[in-house]
């Protein structure tokens, strides 16, 4: 889907990909570059969480487990970032939960 010449991509999958962005750098942060590049995408997540309107659609969409938007696989692996990201930052537990991740289990994170 293009918008003016620019791709646009659905929100969920912006939010999720900054997660993985994340994730992929968590795992390899022994370097300080990418360590920098991880905070920015933490920047990025509570950056995208402010977003309202975008974060309304979400609240009342749960698109989730969509298999058109993700597959299995990634809504497997997303599962699992989320948990991580929850347990390493308890303050975003809230945030995901608000958008329909409970079923992902993150209320078992927030006391972390």
């Amino acid at each position: 889907m293009y918008i003016d010449t620019y791709p646009v991509i659905p929100f969920s999958v912006l939010l999720l990909q900054k997660l993985q962005a994340w994730d992929d750098r968590q795992k390899k942060c022994k370097y300080m570059k990418q360590y920098e590049k991880r905070l920015v995408d933490l920047q990025d997540l509570n950056s995208l969480f402010r977003l309202g309107e975008y974060m309304t659609v979400l609240r009342s969409s749960k698109p989730w487990r969509d298999r058109e938007l993700f597959s299995a696989d990634f809504h497997k692996i997303s599962k699992r970032r989320v948990r991580e990201l929850c347990r390493l930052y308890p303050e975003f537990a809230g945030r995901f939960r608000s958008i329909g991740f409970s079923s992902f289990n993150v209320v078992h994170f927030v006391s972390c």
